[in-house]
């Protein structure tokens, strides 16, 4: 409770620092023939946005309503960059902060993002990472390896490294559970520690696997007029992903010693969290067909 009173007390001086940096940005001495004056204005948005994002001062909707409220008025009243004599106008300068949204790249993030819902919604992501961990054996070693290869086919599937990591993690402790063990062990850290990093690893790997190469992806093409297709990212991105991921597994049960080499129950809470599930339904196998094509 004391934590959250001092975090909402801290609000309203975060709120300052952001507007603060705003105006401090916006009045500092510059040269326009080098960074246009909206040019100026807009780093200044920037560092305001960052302080609201990273203080979490106000809620991301609010935070997008005064981020809007600021581009209209401070790009709208700035100088055009192709006629100095006349401005912006704020319609343009709205236009200018909505043009992203435009973009196929960002109609490809939010189609996966529903994706991911809907694995999560249906348990298909579950059920997987549950299957995959089925046939890797009972062996430590062969559950850290497991606990990879789980992250690496649910990038293929899930576009968010978050809704991957919810999958993979609560199997794991489970199995750490079912054994005796704390979530403290070393067990329990050597396969959640590796779950998470190859999660992180193939968001290189593959292109959907994570909503910023979708972004990156739409400002190359829009900046550069230039494509990069699912094979091509995947032929020069997944190598690295690969050798990462191998020399993950080496690293981890090289640091981190379990407390056991044998899950001797793991198998078994495996199955029993598949038959919870019960068999496969028809909203899993359209999700399947879906994900795929």
């Amino acid at each position: 409770m004391t934590t959250k009173s001092t975090k909402k007390n801290l609000k309203p001086i975060w709120i300052a620092l952001a507007f603060l940096a705003l105006v401090v940005i916006c009045l500092l001495p510059n040269d326009s023939s080098t960074l246009p004056v909206a040019g100026q204005r807009a780093l200044a948005i920037l560092a305001f946005s960052v302080i609201l994002w990273m203080s979490e001062a106000v809620s991301y909707p609010v935070s997008s309503a005064m981020i809007l409220a600021l581009i209209s008025i401070l790009i709208g009243l700035a100088p055009s960059m192709e006629d100095s004599s006349e401005m912006i106008g704020t319609s343009n300068a709205l236009k200018m902060a909505l043009g992203g949204f435009s973009s196929s790249s960002v109609a490809l993030v939010g189609a996966a993002l529903f994706l991911a819902a809907a694995m999560q919604v249906t348990n298909l992501h579950k059920r997987l990472a549950l299957w995959i961990l089925s046939m890797v054996g009972t062996k430590t070693k062969a559950i850290v390896f497991g606990a990879i290869l789980v992250s690496i086919i649910l990038a293929f599937f899930v576009p968010s490294a978050t809704a991957r990591a919810g999958a993979v993690v609560p199997i794991l402790l489970g199995i750490v559970a079912a054994f005796g063990l704390s979530n403290e062990s070393r067990l329990a850290a050597l396969l959640v520690i590796t779950a998470t990093q190859a999660v992180s690893i193939w968001n290189v790997g593959i292109k959907t696997a994570a909503a910023q190469n979708l972004v990156a992806l739409g400002f190359i093409n829009s900046e550069f007029n230039e494509d990069v297709t699912w094979i091509d990212w995947f032929i020069y991105a997944a190598p690295f992903s690969i050798c990462m991921s191998v020399l993950l597994y080496f690293v981890m049960i090289k640091l981190i010693k379990p407390e056991t080499d044998t899950i001797e129950g793991g198998k078994e809470i495996i199955k029993q969290q598949l038959r919870e599930l019960g068999p496969l339904k028809r909203s899993e196998i359209t999700l399947i067909i879906t994900s795929v094509f």
